[in-house]
């Protein structure tokens, strides 16, 4: 995976735009609708290889006269949407214990947990002056 380097202070100027959207389809009522993103595209050079690096940033409205790509970005399912007269959840049991504040693992990294730290043997004492007496 490339490195993106940090973003540079003044404002980068988009090479085109992307509206990217997905198709929901509830698996309650059986309704289907699309759900889309307008994006500016720019393109980074990775710290690692130098090599471009696609960077997409929601945009609101279009600043300059450049292309814009269409994207399908796949289907999606949903258990119940707004469309939906109800959402009745009555046939599934209770959760285990009330929901509250959960204590969390350590972190891992790429799947693999923290080592503990090792125990640090102890340390012979320098002798002093007064162990000679």
């Amino acid at each position: 995976m490339a490195f993106i380097a940090p973003i540079p202070s003044e404002p980068i100027i988009p090479t085109s735009y992307m509206i990217r959207f997905t198709i929901l389809k509830c698996m309650s009522c059986g309704s289907l609708a699309r759900a889309s993103e307008f994006m500016a595209v720019s393109y980074l050079k990775s710290r690692a290889l130098g090599t471009p690096v696609k960077h997409m940033t929601a945009c609101t409205k279009p600043e300059y006269d450049l292309p814009v790509e269409r994207l399908f970005a796949g289907q999606r399912t949903l258990p119940y949407c707004a469309e939906c007269p109800e959402t009745d959840l009555s046939h599934l049991p209770l959760p285990p214990s009330a929901a509250g504040l959960y204590d969390l693992s350590e972190p891992t990294l790429k799947g693999l947990a923290r080592k503990p730290a090792a125990a640090k043997a102890p340390q012979p004492r320098k002798p002093t002056i007064e162990d000679l007496a």
